[in-house]
């Protein structure tokens, strides 16, 4: 996965998104100002809460910390998912009717993990068939499984690096 990093250079990225956003620099000024995930999600649902645009919650799904163990307790794997997104939270769409949301926040340089990913995904031609070949592609691929669920149920999900990304995927509903 890290040869496959190398071998996606940099200009490619800033490339992909000057053509998939045009001319908007928000992404430009995101990487100058090297934002960490934990910002923009605070950014994010700052931004969601002002314009009263449904109602969301950061979704905390790291383990706790006990003292006496010296480690973070993991949660029962009974009910416990893996790649549960960072926001969550449920909108009206134009009939009124509620739509589960689930937004996974990643800056704009992880982004670039996860395009990379969803390509491998798209070469196998099937999710289920993939196999992730590190820890990080393996977390990316349980983020893309847990979105795919989302959608497939009638939900909303998908990933973001800025506050306005957002807003332009909850419009396409609301």
């Amino acid at each position: 996965f890290k040869r496959e990093m190398k071998k996606q250079s940099w200009s490619f990225f800033v490339t992909y998104m000057a053509k998939h956003f045009g001319k908007d620099t928000t992404v430009m000024r995101m990487i100058e100002k090297k934002l960490t995930e934990t910002q923009l999600q605070a950014e994010i649902l700052t931004t969601l809460r002002k314009l009263k645009i449904g109602f969301f919650w950061r979704n905390n799904n790291v383990g706790i910390y006990d003292r006496n163990m010296g480690a973070y307790r993991k949660p029962s794997k009974l009910f416990c998912m893996k790649g549960i997104s960072d926001i969550l939270g449920v909108i009206k769409d134009k009939n009124g009717c509620g739509i589960f949301v689930s937004i996974e926040v990643k800056t704009p340089i992880s982004y670039k993990h996860v395009l990379i990913v969803q390509q491998k995904v798209l070469t196998v031609g099937d999710l289920k068939l993939f196999k992730p070949q590190s820890k990080a592609e393996h977390h990316v691929y349980n983020q893309i499984l847990f979105l795919s669920e989302i959608k497939k149920n009638g939900g909303l999900g998908f990933f973001t690096y800025w506050a306005e990304h957002t807003l332009k995927k909850l419009n396409e509903i609301v």
